[in-house]
C-alpha cells in the first residue's frame, strides 16, 4: 500500500501531520489533518516499532535519509498529485492510495466507479488487478478479469482468478491455463510507480528510506493460493485436460514466475502432485547500496 525515515509515532499519532504545529506530542493523541493532507489507507501506514529512527546512515557528503515532517506531508502531496494527473495504471494507483472512509456509503460508491472507471480506461492488466479491490460485487470483478484476460491471454494469473472468480466458465478457465506461457505478478510495481511520483529534490538515500519502509496494500500482494487448483490437482491425473493444465500451470509458477509466493504454491502443487524436479527457490533480489547524492543535495 508511512516510513521507516521518520519516528513511526509522530507519523501515526498526528495521523500524517499538523504541519502548523510540528513538534512531536509527547503522547500519542488523536489530531485532525487539514484537508489539504491527503491520507493513506490505514493498511499502508507505518506501524510502530522500536528501530523505527534507526536509519541506515546517507552516504557521504549527502544530506541525512530523514525529511522534516512538512516536507514529508508536501512530498506526499505532490506525489499524489503527479499520480492523479498521470495515466493508466498511476491514476489508479493514486485512486486507491485514498480511500474514503468505510462508513461513507455514498463517497464509497463514486471512488468504487472511478477506481474502475480509470482502470478500464487505462489497458492495464495490473491496473485492472488492482482496481478489482475496489470492486463492489461480483459483476465489477468478472469485467475488469474480462479485460484482464483480453489484455494479457498468456498469463495464467489471470485465468487462475477467473477459475476462482468463475467456476461456471471453468472449461475456459482451464483451457487457458493450459495454454498461458507465464505467470507475472509484478509485486513491486506499484512501489517503483509510487517512487517515480516522488519529489526530485529528494536525496537517493530519502527516497529509498520512505519507499524501504511501506507494507505492501492488500490489493499490491500476490493472489491468494488458489482453492480450485488446488482441488483438481490432487484430484486429476496428467492424462485428463484438467490434470496436464495443472501441471503445466505447476511448471510456469516453479519456472516463469516473478513472485517469491507463486514459486512457494507452485512446489506445494508439485509435491501434491509427486514431483521431484522442483527447482531451488529464487533468491531474494540483492539489496543495492545508496548511490552517492550529487553535490547539489550534500548535507548543509
Amino acid at each position: 500500500m508511512l516510513l521507516l525515515a521518520l519516528p513511526a509515532a509522530v507519523l501515526i499519532t498526528a495521523g500524517w501531520v499538523l504541519w502548523q504545529n510540528p513538534a512531536p506530542t509527547p503522547a500519542p493523541v488523536a489530531a485532525a489533518v487539514p484537508a489539504s493532507v491527503p491520507r493513506l489507507p490505514v493498511e499502508v501506514l507505518p506501524q510502530p516499532a522500536a528501530h523505527a529512527t534507526a536509519l541506515s546512515p546517507a552516504p557521504e557528503g549527502c544530506a541525512p535519509s530523514t525529511l522534516p515532517v512538512h516536507e514529508l506531508a508536501l512530498g506526499w502531496q505532490r506525489a499524489l498529485a503527479v499520480l492523479a494527473s498521470g495515466s493508466g495504471a498511476d491514476v489508479v494507483l493514486g485512486l486507491l492510495l485514498q480511500p474514503p472512509p468505510a462508513e461513507d456509503l455514498v463517497a464509497q460508491a463514486q471512488w468504487s466507479s472511478q477506481v474502475r472507471d480509470a482502470a478500464l480506461r487505462s489497458q492495464d492488466a495490473l491496473a485492472l488487478r488492482w482496481a478489482t479491490a475496489a470492486c463492489p460485487g461480483a459483476a465489477c470483478r468478472r469485467e475488469l478479469l474480462q479485460a484482464r484476460l483480453r489484455l494479457e491471454p498468456g498469463n495464467a494469473v489471470h485465468w487462475a482468478a477467473w477459475l476462482e472468480e468463475a467456476p461456471d466458465d471453468a472449461d475456459a478457465a482451464w483451457q487457458g491455463l493450459a495454454a498461458a506461457g507465464y505467470w507475472h505478478e509484478q509485486p513491486r510495481a506499484w512501489l517503483t510507480r509510487l517512487g517515480a511520483a516522488l519529489p526530485a529534490a529528494w536525496t537517493p538515500a530519502q527516497r529509498q528510506a520512505v519507499l524501504r519502509g511501506l507494507p505492501a496494500p492488500a490489493w499490491a500482494e500476490s493472489p491468494a493460493p488458489s482453492v480450485m487448483l488446488a482441488n483438481a490437482c490432487g484430484h486429476y491425473g496428467a492424462s485428463h485436460p484438467v490434470g496436464a493444465a495443472c501441471a503445466h500451470v505447476v511448471t510456469l509458477m516453479l519456472t516463469r514466475s516473478d513472485a517469491p509466493q507463486a514459486w512457494q504454491q507452485g512446489a506445494a502443487l508439485a509435491r501434491q502432485l509427486g514431483r521431484a524436479d522442483i527447482p531451488p527457490s529464487p533468491a531474494a533480489p540483492a539489496v543495492v547500496a545508496m548511490p552517492a547524492c550529487p553535490a547539489s543535495q550534500s548535507s548543509r
